[in-house]
């Protein structure tokens, strides 16, 4: 700024009026709001700062989620009732005489507006004077009844003609310098003096001063949030990785009920004091036997999933259980068949599939920008000396770094070409003799109408920090991901156009071969991943509270797992015998080279 803010006018980005609605303990929320701000394209991103006094921050700071509501030019008066309607009101779309529709998250959108926009909290945090607040858009309501009307802007409408003159005065600079010289002939007021100005407007279209009692005789029904539910979710297992999916259970706020299982109760209790918990167990049948526990979230070492999961779905209890699902395939056929029997919803915490990074990748896949993929690089490798003793034990992990790490790549690779029809595996000798399982794996995979994939996982070697964890080779381009970055690095050809194209056909082979190095060979972009949820962890607890408040099918099923689960076996079936393996008909071929088609 030029000049000191004198007014909120000044130090606000938009100008239009809206009302901020959220919604927490069947309560609905509603407060003023003249500044909204748009961050972000592609996704929508929206950023608001209310007052924290306001009991609006404590209900979005709960749910997660809130709406905007963008007022029309004829609802002044609204405006001015909104304003001087007093914090404490216990039903404020009710005081206001609003009528408002409840999202699947349980966000009142108001259905007397322009449009709603639903939004979910990406981040928050204190500033100064108030809390901001930066989320993605989640739905989009639009009114017919208002679609032609102009939205209501702070301190009145404006002149088509005036909007004109100021648009040409903004964009000449010649508006930068009047405000530069009012400053210099008049000094600023403070920002509250200079608001003052403006509330005068505010009055004159509507009432702006409405007694307790008025409110209430104009009162509408009251709106309720239909009756939600709020799941309790008791995670069994407070080790390292249970307080991964603790903090993202922490941070669904009131939409969940949080309680903590461990075979050590102090571990439990330090779990529910860290992590908002209402309760804590020191053992399993006594969880699975409270009535405020719906859902279980199953961290526990890999031998126990199965076993545990099917106590949690006999005790009619939602399930998401750890990778892999079970330590055979047998096992984990049961329990898909147990869930689908009980009704009940079973999950598996396949979290790279929900990874921002993998998302849109499979959409550039999708939307054929890469052309046809032909082969696919998967790895990740490091040093790994196992604190719990029983990741050490073969019969505990069902098998070695592929089982626990692999089987995340292998879920990717099914979302973005479906399932392969052959697998081939092999292995170094073992640097790590703690562990009974394999610290090194190559796995082949053979898509039938996409690429083969190369996946390369240990726990005993060291990778360069710079290398991609997957790298997407197509006919038009490729694409690489890192999964502790913010951007996908996409690489593509240059047009036979480019101007470096000409210079290599034209400069004579001497100059051309101390030059070439300096010119471009590829067209190369960075493209920027707008969420702190790098590998998914936060969206698959979000994924599965959806999953058991609504009643829909989770991202990554049981069956979906169980897939998982048989292509691992079949790499260890390939790695025992030395020759590829079928997945269409689950046997060893007789000539151990990867067919050509």
């Amino acid at each position: 700024m030029l000049i000191p803010n004198t007014n909120i006018w000044h130090s606000r980005m938009q100008n239009i009026d809206a009302l901020l609605t959220a919604s927490s303990h069947d309560r609905n929320e509603v407060y003023y709001l003249a500044t909204v701000c748009q961050v972000g394209i592609d996704p929508l991103l929206i950023s608001i700062s209310p007052n924290p006094e306001y009991p609006i921050c404590a209900a979005i700071d709960a749910s997660g989620y809130f709406a905007v509501n963008f007022l029309a030019d004829n609802q002044g008066p609204l405006v001015a009732r909104c304003i001087a309607l007093p914090h404490t009101c216990p039903d404020k779309v009710a005081a206001l005489g609003l009528r408002c529709e409840c999202t699947e998250h349980g966000t009142p959108m108001l259905l007397d507006c322009i449009q709603s926009l639903e939004v979910r909290v990406e981040r928050a945090w204190n500033c100064g004077d108030h809390r901001t607040y930066i989320g993605s858009m989640t739905a989009r309501m639009v009114h017919e009844v208002f679609r032609r009307t102009r939205p209501h802007r702070f301190g009145g409408g404006t002149s088509r003609a005036r909007e004109l003159i100021k648009r040409v005065l903004c964009q000449t600079r010649i508006y930068d310098l009047l405000m530069v010289a009012r400053g210099w002939l008049r000094p600023p007021v403070d920002i509250r003096e200079g608001t003052q100005r403006y509330i005068p407007t505010l009055s004159q279209r509507g009432s702006a001063h409405m007694d307790q009692e008025s409110l209430t005789s104009n009162a509408v029904s009251r709106v309720s949030n239909r009756g939600r539910e709020v799941p309790g979710i008791c995670l069994i297992g407070c080790g390292w990785w249970g307080g991964v999916h603790a903090l993202a259970l922490k941070r669904q706020g009131a939409r969940i009920r949080r309680y903590f299982a461990s075979r050590q109760i102090e571990q439990a209790r330090d779990f529910a004091r860290r992590f908002d918990g209402e309760a804590a167990f020191d053992d399993i049948d006594s969880a699975l036997a409270d009535p405020g526990v719906n859902a279980v979230v199953i961290a526990l070492p890999h031998h126990l999933h199965a076993p545990i999961a099917e106590l949690a779905l006999a005790a009619g209890k939602h399930v998401l259980v750890e990778k892999p699902m079970a330590t055979s395939v047998e096992e984990g056929e049961r329990l898909v068949r147990f869930a689908e029997s009980s009704g009940l919803c079973l999950a598996v915490a396949e979290e790279y599939r929900l990874s921002p990074s993998v998302q849109r990748a499979h959409a550039m896949i999708q939307q054929g920008l890469l052309g046809r993929i032909n082969v696919v690089q998967l790895g990740s490798a490091g040093t790994f000396r196992p604190t719990q003793a029983w990741k050490n034990s073969h019969a505990a992990m069902g098998g070695g770094v592929l089982m626990d790490v692999g089987v995340h790549y292998i879920d990717i690779l099914r979302l973005w070409f479906g399932e392969p029809d052959l697998v081939w595996s092999t292995r170094p000798p073992q640097i790590n003799d703690c562990l009974e399982g394999e610290d090194t794996i190559l796995v082949t995979l053979r898509f039938a109408n996409g690429p083969v994939a190369n996946l390369v996982v240990s726990w005993s070697s060291h990778r360069s920090p710079e290398a991609p964890n997957v790298e997407i080779i197509g006919e038009l381009g490729s694409l690489q991901i890192r999964f502790n970055n913010r951007y996908l690095f996409h690489s593509a050809p240059l047009p036979d156009g480019h101007w470096a194209h000409q210079l290599r056909r034209n400069l004579p082979w001497r100059v051309l071969r101390r030059v070439d190095k300096l010119l471009p060979k590829a067209q190369r972009q960075h493209i920027g991943i707008h969420s702190d949820d790098l590998i998914g962890s936060a969206a698959l607890i979000d994924d599965f509270v959806q999953a058991i408040a609504g009643g829909k099918v989770p991202c990554v099923s049981g069956a979906e797992g169980l897939q998982d689960l048989k292509i691992v076996h079949a790499a260890y079936q390939a790695l025992e015998s030395g020759q590829p393996v079928s997945l269409s008909r689950p046997a060893v071929l007789s000539n151990c080279k990867l067919p050509v088609k």
